[in-house]
């Protein structure tokens, strides 16, 4: 999956408690399409700081549960109003068993998994990625397909990564869909009615909970290695960041704050290397984590597309005016030859079927226009989909390996499934992902794979 950001211009295994049903209208004629494309963001400048950030803290209860005390949900929305991140703490110990695990087996896993990407930023990082996804409906959480060589034995270790991420993500998928719930029952006092979006077919999403629950949630499990290097900065030198500055352009992050593993195993669940967010006065900081931050939530650039200009224009105590908030945010890997960086997100994407509320297209056509268009910076394209004056732009490779295809959310190898380019070619035909009736890959979910076609 490709990460993709716009630019400003300028500037369990375990059961699990059910979150209460909310009523779903009904069409005839309604289609659940997940998007799959890679996290998309938006960049900004900012100055750095050295003083350090800690997140407003939610108690795991208070996020699960329907009967959250006022108070609460007051001082979780001022915090996504002032900052646009809080931390979800308090998880049942199960919660912590399965990420220490997960992140424990992660970098065996990669080194056997025909599913692992691997991408090199100008600072020389090395992250190495599992991707799978979620999508809307029971047994939406998609396995990741580490390959038909793949052996699914206990000796494996891919097999314990597995066994600790499918609780892991059950978990995850609970809490970000709670979260959502949450945050509608707040703002519903500023919402002057109606829908947050609507397909081409009129079936509405009404509330904040309506879209996350109907989106696509984009799973990626990062493994970050950068080599120490005898060459010493000059007085004056920062460190080069390794992830620029930006603005995830989905609805929200959710993700697990960096731990380091090291060589021995071992896990320190409170290092996070550089990783800084922009407030809303331009200044930057340091985000302190520690092990108490089970479960960051982080909101991007979609709350601005689709969320803030649906509210009233109510103003808190002080005379600010309440918006959510998307974040500004880099990342700096620290060079180690002991350890390494692992992380897990979720980025959740605005339905596919969805239509844009400003440029009158659907979220899912959006997305491959910007595919379509990855290679030419100064096309227009790179402006649909974002807020203000955001332009998409792409901040790594998005071309497949030689001999494979991007199909269903993921490289696919020709080989696999019987095509060639060259075999292709002889009669005329290009290899393009389609399903069993022929249709060229849309974002949506179902049965596709590279073949023949016209």
């Amino acid at each position: 999956l490709n990460l993709v950001t716009t630019k400003l211009i300028p500037d369990p295994s375990t059961q699990l408690p059910s979150i209460p049903p909310r009523p779903i209208k009904q069409s005839t004629n309604m289609k659940l399409l997940a998007a799959a494309l890679s996290l998309i963001t938006a960049s900004s400048a900012v100055a750095k700081d050295d003083d350090a950030f800690r997140p407003v803290r939610i108690r795991y209860e208070d996020v699960i549960s329907s009967s959250t005390d006022t108070n609460t949900l007051a001082s979780m929305m001022d915090a996504l109003s002032d900052v646009g991140m809080v931390s979800i703490t308090g998880f049942p110990s199960s919660f912590q068993e399965d990420r220490n695990r997960f992140q424990t087996s992660l970098g065996a896993c990669m080194g056997r998994s025909e599913a692992a990407r691997v991408h090199t930023f100008d600072d020389g990082t090395k992250r190495t990625t599992l991707a799978s996804h979620t999508v809307p409906g029971p047994g939406g959480i998609q396995k990741i397909a580490h390959g038909d060589s793949y052996a699914a034995t206990a000796e494996e270790p891919c097999a314990s990564f597995d066994e600790a991420a499918k609780p892991f993500r059950a978990r995850v998928d609970l809490v970000t869909r709670a979260f959502a719930a949450r945050v509608a029952d707040a703002i519903t006092e500023q919402s002057p009615g109606g829908s947050l979006l609507a397909t081409e077919d009129g079936y509405t999403f009404d509330t904040f909970h309506d879209v996350i629950d109907n989106g696509e949630h984009l799973e990626h499990f990062h493994e970050y290695e950068r080599e120490s290097t005898d060459v010493p900065l000059k007085a004056g030198d920062a460190q080069e960041e390794t992830v620029e500055w930006h603005t995830d352009q989905g609805l929200l992050l959710a993700f697990t704050p960096g731990a380091r593993v090291g060589k021995d195993g071992k896990v320190d669940q409170g290092s996070d290397d550089g990783f800084l967010i922009r407030l809303a006065d331009g200044t930057a900081k340091v985000v302190q984590f520690d092990a108490n931050d089970e479960l960051v939530i982080m909101l991007g650039d979609g709350v601005d597309q689709i969320v803030n200009p649906t509210l009233k224009e109510t103003v808190k105590e002080g005379g600010q005016q309440r918006r959510l908030r998307a974040v500004p945010h880099e990342l700096t890997v620290a060079a180690s030859d002991t350890s390494s960086r692992v992380w897990y997100g979720r980025m959740v994407l605005p339905p596919a079927q969805a239509v844009h509320p400003s440029h009158g297209k659907t979220f899912g056509h959006l997305r491959n226009l910007l595919i379509e268009n990855m290679e030419d910076e100064d096309s227009e394209v790179h402006a649909l989909g974002c807020s203000g004056t955001s332009h998409a732009r792409q901040l790594e490779e998005a071309q497949c390996e030689p001999g494979s295809e991007y199909c269903w959310h993921r490289c696919m190898y020709h080989a696999d499934h019987g095509v060639s380019v060259e075999s292709c070619a002889a009669e005329g035909l290009d290899v393009r992902c389609i399903n069993p009736r022929y249709q060229l890959y849309d974002n949506s979910h179902g049965d596709w794979q590279p073949q023949h076609s016209h």
